[in-house]
């Protein structure tokens, strides 16, 4: 085979990969932008969908109202069920753009590829860890932010872990949940970053003394001293956050006070009899009636 024609051949088959290699590019790049269009359009379609059931608080989806001197989310989440219906609650986290619902299903993968309407999005959708229970009553309860955040609305929780600015405000420090069945607060008592692990994602502890152990293991990692007590009766919520391909975010917080939703009164003045208590009330009284003839 004569030179010119090797040379040939290898200039063509560099053009192929050439062509191959952009073409590819092309289509990632296409698919990142519309995935980012995308997460943000599901980020305001669900606020917008909680504020359409906010009738007693018509000005925002999330507005704080007081109760027992404390600040609570105020968030209905029926729309947002009928939407999806693995939707447990919704998170707000000061001083970034964390203001929105978390799900969960039955394992921890699927929302890291899928977004709130459950279609194929890299951005992923914070979800719940599959094996908490939904209304955050674990000794300790985990949210995953692992999708692609990078260029989406997810992007900002990163900062944090950037900037002093956000951990200079105390008020960044307070975290607000509402699930179905109650409200809650909780205190950030630790805050790092660190190369991927799950050595902090434990949510079964065989006593108090492993919970506290690994209490004061992320503690040690925090790049700011909260100085939050953590004592073996209280709660622990964690966000894990995909920093990039090798390291994440991770926050940790304490809950401080938490409020049932709904409650309802169970005074026996209020309740209606059964036939059988009727019936039974019927029998006494005629039972006294001939006691007092006798």
């Amino acid at each position: 085979m004569k030179s010119g024609d090797k040379r040939k051949k290898f200039l063509i088959l560099g053009i192929f990969l050439a062509t191959v290699f952009w073409t590819a590019a092309g289509i990632w790049i296409v698919r990142s932008l519309s995935d980012k269009d995308r997460a943000t359009e599901q980020m305001n379609e669900t606020k917008e969908l909680a504020e359409a059931t906010e009738v007693e608080l018509p000005e925002t989806s999330t507005e704080e109202v007081e109760e027992n001197g404390a600040k609570f989310l105020a968030v209905d989440l029926l729309r947002l069920i009928q939407k999806n219906s693995d939707t447990v609650g919704w998170i707000q986290i000061p001083g970034t753009k964390v203001d929105y619902p978390f799900v969960q299903t039955k394992d921890n993968d699927f929302y890291r590829t899928h977004s709130f309407d459950q279609s194929y999005n890299t951005a992923g959708w914070p979800f719940l860890d599959a094996v908490n229970m939904r209304d955050l009553s674990d000794s300790h309860n985990i949210i995953y932010l692992h999708g692609k955040i990078t260029g989406t609305q997810f992007e900002p929780v990163r900062s944090i872990i950037a900037s002093n600015g956000w951990m200079k405000d105390p008020e960044n420090f307070i975290i607000r949940t509402s699930t179905e069945k109650s409200n809650a607060i909780w205190q950030v008592f630790s805050i790092y970053k660190i190369p991927t692990t799950d050595d902090y994602l434990r949510i079964s502890f065989a006593n108090s003394t492993d919970l506290l152990e690994l209490v004061n293991t992320v503690k040690g990692r925090s790049v700011y001293n909260f100085e939050v007590p953590f004592s073996e009766a209280d709660k622990m919520l964690t966000f894990s956050i995909r920093y990039d391909d090798e390291y994440i975010v991770v926050i940790h917080a304490k809950r401080t006070m938490s409020s049932l939703k709904n409650a309802e009164e169970e005074e026996d003045e209020d309740l209606e009899p059964t036939e059988d208590e009727k019936s039974s009330e019927g029998n006494e009284l005629t039972s006294e009636e001939e006691e007092s003839e006798v």
